[in-house]
């Protein structure tokens, strides 16, 4: 009898991840004296997580019983939280890290690698039969419109406040 991993540990293992992720971007930032970046990538990446979740509920099927199964399980495929966080994580971070470069080249190459692991992801969850499409793609277009967001905002304190990053 083949025994099947149970759901809930394997999405926490993912969670797990991605929390060690954010504390280790956390203290590298703490350490450089960048405290204005570290809020600022942390806002990004946590204010496209809560969007994504909003997302989830706004197209779920069958709401669970149990509130921590809102955090825990999978609730709903659409829009894809792979191709989102994928992209919103790492467009950030290679925006921040090309900022701080003074050769076009090296800016060109963090951008490009920055698409084509978002795009090894996407294809990855296209390939596992994961999701369609379509949920991909309304994944990649909840998370870009976030940026775009969170660029017109930063864009908008830096004109309107003098507030520089």
């Amino acid at each position: 009898m083949v025994r099947k991993p149970d759901e809930r540990i394997f999405l926490t293992r993912r969670k797990v991840l991605l929390f060690v992720s954010m504390v280790l971007i956390s203290i590298y930032y703490k350490l450089k004296g960048k405290e204005k970046l570290l809020w600022k990538f942390l806002f990004v990446f946590l204010g496209g997580n809560f969007i994504l979740l909003i997302l989830k509920l706004i197209f779920i099927h069958d709401v669970p019983y149990e509130p921590i199964d809102l955090i825990i399980k999978d609730i709903t495929h659409y829009p894809s939280g792979h191709a989102m966080i994928s992209l919103i994580f790492y467009v950030t971070l290679a925006v921040i890290i090309s900022r701080r470069q003074r050769r076009q080249r090296v800016r060109n190459f963090i951008m490009i690698s920055a698409f084509v692991i978002v795009f090894i992801v996407c294809l990855a969850r296209l390939l596992a039969h994961a999701h369609t499409v379509t949920e991909v793609l309304a994944g990649l277009s909840a998370g870009l419109i976030w940026l775009c967001l969170c660029w017109l905002g930063e864009r908008f304190l830096r004109i309107h406040y003098k507030w520089d990053f």
